[in-house]
Parts: structure tokens; sequence; C-alpha cells
């Protein structure tokens, strides 16, 4: 019997992704015809329109992974003339399969107005070199033409906001998805779900690769059945079926060639677990007789991140490579032999911060958004712990009126003195309560991801002290 892709992926050991794969020919026709469309759209352009959409290739935004629009740029609606648009709109379409153009129909024309609404950026020049074409907005991010490093080697996003706060968020497009992982999770044994359960959902944002030494939780590949193995191989298929057939038979041999099915690890997370009459693990105990409903799952590997977020809306992030040392866009500022998240990206965040504007602390209070793996710290990376471009702002506060939340974080505090504290401007906005009474408020003008590259170009051992 000939070999089937899942077969050739998942079931057969020793099987190479260039034995059970024909690797590249098919993207490399679709990028050829983006880079058709884009030499067209180029040429056409005023050099006003072109300044505000490409950018050089190595640009750090490059690697920007979000479900807004990754800059803040024109909308396709108010920069573009008609003819201009019908060259994105062919763009766009070659982006996904025929059923992917469906889910993402009602998304597009609900959250982002249409592609009118959304901007569109293409790294490199269509007629020298590599052309990579991303078109982001509400809740998608979807990229075309040169793809390096495997068929999906740059991250991408979707999501849509139907459903919102709903359990299993009902008439979202992509609730299919959250399905499928639960069909997974109710054919694991007992023994295997305690291991796939997980607490703690890492935020939406940290999808860079590990590599092969990274540090990965959860349920083994390793240890699942072959029809286990099966039901994960369908499921990724699954997921991946609004994009291009020939795109998807890459990602699949970039899977294999990172180890396959075996290499991946699947956590569901209990907090985003939900019973049918809505209730939580946490509120009424783990039910003997019904499995709950998990919203919030991730697919993690060397060279595969899969995070949905299907709570209280979706919002859902891919980023498979066929090398995932080489991830990285710009130039390198740092490196690392060891995973950096949490509390030490905070710390040099805050430091970097405070050492900008002269303030006395640096103060990040929310979720971190990126990891650093081992490796090459770079542009495009640094960039990642700031997505949403930040502006810093300086807040004059007493020792007395800072709340109790900052004075247990080890600060030395006199409670008569005046203090300078620096944060980003939207955690002032939303989180500012939580600081305390500041008497003033200042813009530096300081844009925080710029900060922080700036801050490794000088020091490249702050990171690791």
């Amino acid at each position: 019997m000939p070999l089937t892709r899942r077969d050739a992926m998942f079931a057969v050991a020793g099987v190479t992704a260039a034995g059970a794969f024909t690797h590249g020919l098919a993207p490399s026709a679709h990028a050829a015809d983006h880079t058709t469309l884009v030499r067209q759209l180029h040429a056409s352009m005023t050099p006003a329109q072109r300044a505000a959409v490409f950018l050089p290739w190595e640009h750090p935004s490059r690697q920007l992974v979000n479900t807004v629009a990754i800059l803040k740029n024109p909308h396709l609606g108010t920069l573009l003339d008609a003819e201009q648009r019908a060259l994105v709109w062919a763009m766009w379409h070659g982006m996904q399969s025929d059923g992917g153009r469906a889910r993402f129909r009602e998304p597009l024309r609900a959250e982002a107005g249409g592609l009118d609404g959304c901007v569109l950026t293409i790294y490199g020049d269509p007629n020298t070199g590599p052309c990579q074409s991303v078109i982001s907005g509400g809740h998608l991010q979807m990229r075309g033409g040169d793809l390096p490093n495997g068929a999906f080697g740059d991250g991408f996003s979707y999501g849509h906001q139907v459903g919102n706060g709903i359990v299993r968020v009902p008439g979202n497009v992509w609730a299919f998805h959250s399905d499928g992982a639960n069909a997974l999770f109710s054919a694991l044994s007992a023994e295997q779900r305690k291991v796939a359960v997980a607490q703690g959902a890492p935020y939406e944002l940290t999808v860079q690769l590990q590599g092969h030494d990274g540090v990965f939780e959860g349920l083994s590949g390793a240890a699942l059945s072959p029809d286990q193995r099966g039901m994960l191989a369908s499921f990724l298929e699954e997921i991946l079926s609004a994009y291009p057939p020939a795109r998807v038979r890459e990602a699949l041999a970039d899977i294999q060639a990172n180890g396959g099915v075996d290499h991946l690890h699947l956590r569901f997370f209990a907090e985003y677990a939900y019973y049918a009459d809505g209730a939580t693990p946490a509120q009424v105990g783990w039910r003997a007789d019904e499995l709950p409903y998990f919203q919030v799952w991730r697919i993690d590997g060397p060279g595969t991140v899969i995070h949905f977020k299907g709570a209280p809306h979706v919002h859902a992030y891919v980023h498979i490579a066929r090398d995932p040392a080489h991830q990285n866009v710009g130039d390198v500022l740092a490196t690392t032999d060891q995973l950096l998240e949490g509390v030490v990206l905070r710390a040099f965040m805050e430091t970097a911060m405070a050492d900008a504007v002269g303030a006395d602390f640096g103060l990040f209070p929310g979720d971190v958004a990126a990891r650093f793996p081992a490796g090459e710290v770079s542009e495009g990376l640094v960039w990642s712990l700031d997505p949403f471009a930040n502006r810093l702002h300086v807040v004059e506060i007493r020792g007395d009126a800072m709340a109790e939340g900052l004075r247990t974080k080890g600060w030395a505090i006199d409670p008569a003195r005046t203090y300078r504290l620096v944060a980003p401007d939207y955690f002032l906005d939303v989180f500012g309560k939580d600081i305390g009474q500041w008497a003033a408020r200042q813009d530096t003008s300081l844009i925080l991801r710029d900060v922080l590259v700036d801050a490794l170009r000088r020091a490249p051992t702050l990171l690791t002290g």
C-alpha cells in the first residue's frame, strides 16, 4: 500500500521529510505569483505610498506576531486606489485555501471592515530579492510570498470575537479548532490527561521557537498510542486547512524535520476549562462523569508553536519553522545560553526603562509578551517584547502614596521622598490605580522597544548579568 501523507509523517519511523514530500516546489510557485503581484503594485505606487508600505527585508517588525495591525500605517482603503486594492485582494486570496477564504470572510468583514480596514506591509524589494507581504488588522495577520525557513517560517495569527464570553464560543468560525482539541483530549487515558492538564497558560504572544534544546511541558507525543498520533496528525491538518495545500504539505514536512509528532507536547489549561453549565473545575472539582471543555490549549515542539486562546473569544497563533535556530530577524544584539522568560525579562525591561530616562524605578506590571530561547537575541526578538509600540511615561509619586503592591517589590522606599517611576503608557492608562496616587505624568516620546534595543546595543550582557 502506498504511504499516505499522514503515514509518512507520523507512523513510519525513519522516513525523512525529503522522502515524504516534494519540499518547496509548490510554495516557490506561489511565491513567484505573489512576486508578480507585488511588482505590479510597486510599479503603480507613488513614492509616498511606497514609503508607507515597503520596508527592508530584515526590518525587525517582520518578527512580530499579533492579532492587531503590527504597524500603525494607513489603512488600505485610504492609502491605495481601486486598482491597487484589487492587486492586494489577489495577494490575499493566494494566502488561503478555498475553505480558508470562507472562514476568513466573516471576521475580515466584521472586525477589519474588509481589506480596506487592514494594513499592508511588504518586506524586501520584489525586483531584487526576497519579498514577503503581511496583511494585518482586526484579529488577523496573514503572510504571503517568500516565507523563509519553511512553509510558515514567520509566525501568523487569526481570531474572531463572536461568542465572546460564552462556553465554546458559539458561532465563532474557529470554534471547530477547540472542538478538535477536546476530541483529542477525550481520547487520552486518565493518566495521560493528568500529564496534559496544566495550570498557568503562557501569554498568548509567546510563540518564539525553542529549538531542540528547549524546555517543553505537558504530554509528549512520544507517549501517545498509534491511534492517538493519527488523531493528532489529523488535527494538525485541520488547523492548517485554511492555508494553501502546498504550504500545508511543506509545514508538515517542517514538523517532521524537527522530530515529528514524538517531539510535540500538548497542554490543556485548567483555568480555561468549563463544564456545560459554565462551572469550572476550580469551582466544583473535577467531575468524574463529565469532561470539561478546554478553551485554551497549546502545542509546543522544537520548531512548532500553536497557541489557541478561546476565552473570552478566539486569538490563535501558529509558528512553524524548518530551522528554529534561524527564526530571528534583524541585527544580533546579544546571546544567551539558556531560555529567558518571565521575571528575568521583566527585570531587564524595567532596568532598561529606568536607565533610559533617569528614573528611580522602571515598572512593567503586565504579562511579558515573548521568551528568548537559548541562542541569538535579535532586534526582531526584542521588538517582540513590545509588539504594541508602547510609549514610556514618567510619573512622580511619593513613597507614602505608592500602592501596597509596589512596596512589596523589594524597593527601598522612603515614605517622605518623591520618586520618578517610568512605565508604558498603556499600563498607566489601564492599571494606574494599582500604582497609587502620583502628582505628575510626563510623556517621554520614547518607544519601549527602541529603548530595549538601544540598551542591548550598549550593554549586551544586560540580559545575563
